[in-house]
């Protein structure tokens, strides 16, 4: 009798982060994640294991022996690894030749390294806003944001005109509409347009990782 294998390893993935990490969602945030290959049968070499962030360049992920059929690594997630998720690619061989590919769990990966974005802003009155030295224009603006921050994180929201010297102003009289939504006015200055000048917007938010 003899034994006929026609099949190659396959390989069971798991993450350990070391960086921020959502489990509700699955999102990874920045910092060291630990991999840990579980192999269906030994292989011959070292297996590769491979991640390509979404859109991003490809990464290979040194592996080193921890058992018979058990292999770690590591990688790291930076602020300027693309959001979004990564696949794993994985290759291996056993002591019959055959070449596996298989991920049987754990070959994917997803990645949140964006904070909240605006997507929205609502100005009014509409531009050209029409101001008076004798009566001010009040205006108010909306924000609308693409994920809510995290728990207990207020965005911070702030104007500036162009033609003044002056440093950004503080939006402080801000109402939290929605839960990613938040609306406040301001009294532009008295000479605000003599002459004409853009009105500009910023803001900073952090999510939950």
């Amino acid at each position: 009798s003899s034994t006929s294998d026609r099949v190659g390893p396959a390989a069971t993935i798991q993450f350990t982060p070391h960086g921020p990490y959502d489990p509700a969602t699955g999102r990874y945030g920045t910092g060291p994640v630990d991999v840990r290959v579980t192999l269906s049968e030994a292989a011959i070499v070292t297996p590769f294991l491979g991640i390509t962030p979404d859109g991003g360049v490809p990464l290979a992920i040194v592996l080193s022996a921890s058992g018979a059929l058990e292999y770690r690594g590591q990688f790291s997630i930076f602020p300027s690894t693309p959001a979004g998720t990564a696949l794993l690619t994985f290759s291996s061989r056993d002591a019959a030749g055959n070449r596996g590919s298989q991920i049987v769990s754990g070959g994917s990966l997803l990645i949140d390294t964006e904070g909240p974005a605006v997507s929205q802003l609502v100005v009014q009155p509409n531009e050209p806003i029409e101001n008076a030295s004798t009566n001010p224009a009040v205006v108010t603006a909306r924000f609308v944001l693409n994920e809510a921050p995290a728990a207990g994180a207020t965005p911070e929201f702030g104007w500036k005109l162009s033609g003044h010297t002056n440093t950004w102003t503080t939006m402080t009289s801000m109402v939290q509409i929605t839960e990613a939504s938040w609306q406040g006015s301001f009294a532009l200055p008295a000479d605000a347009g003599a002459p004409s000048e853009l009105l500009q917007f910023r803001f900073s938010a952090e999510d939950d990782l």
